[in-house]
């Protein structure tokens, strides 16, 4: 196998783990607010929640973004529908980041986060998770002008800002 397919594999089994997290772990969350707090069971689960969050989610969301950008400049896939699709991981990142603050937010001692935003963040993310596979299977093409013109080019295609004519001063 090519270093590609080894990175899109990667790639792929660490989307599933933090996809599947952002969907379920919210979910968790709802039900344990919904709990009484200081009972066991509520304590276990926020447990769960965390080492969830801490020690699958999180690296898992890390190992997909590098494996993306190795893949980047391994396949080099310049199109309109790769930079749409970046835009889409990034407010992905912020969702993630969304469901740590909301675990740290119970855990303080006067918690009541609303299920409501909890509920919010599993929309966001579902959407955002369908677009980005979307974007990716059905690779849409974007009218070029939209993007400039230096973003769409690959190695060895020259641009004035990396052109080898320039002098240092």
């Amino acid at each position: 196998m090519t270093l590609a397919a080894w990175l899109k594999a990667l790639h792929i089994a660490a989307l599933a783990v933090w996809a599947g997290g952002l969907l379920a772990l919210p979910g968790m969350l709802i039900r344990e607010q919904r709990l009484a707090s200081g009972d066991t069971h509520t304590l276990w689960q926020h447990r769960v929640s965390r080492f969830a969050y801490d020690v699958l989610i999180s690296p898992a969301a890390v190992v997909t973004i590098g494996s993306g950008t190795a893949l980047l400049f391994v396949t080099w896939p310049l199109q309109g529908w790769m930079f749409v699709k970046l835009a889409a991981v990034g407010a992905l990142a912020i969702t993630h980041i969304q469901v740590g603050r909301i675990i740290d937010h119970i855990e303080a001692p006067e918690a009541t986060p609303s299920s409501l935003r909890t509920a919010s963040i599993v929309g966001a993310a579902s959407i955002l998770i369908v677009l980005i596979l979307w974007l990716v299977l059905h690779k849409p093409t974007f009218d070029k002008t939209l993007f400039p013109s230096w973003l769409l080019r690959g190695p060895g295609q020259s641009d004035l800002l990396f052109s080898s004519t320039l002098t240092p001063t």
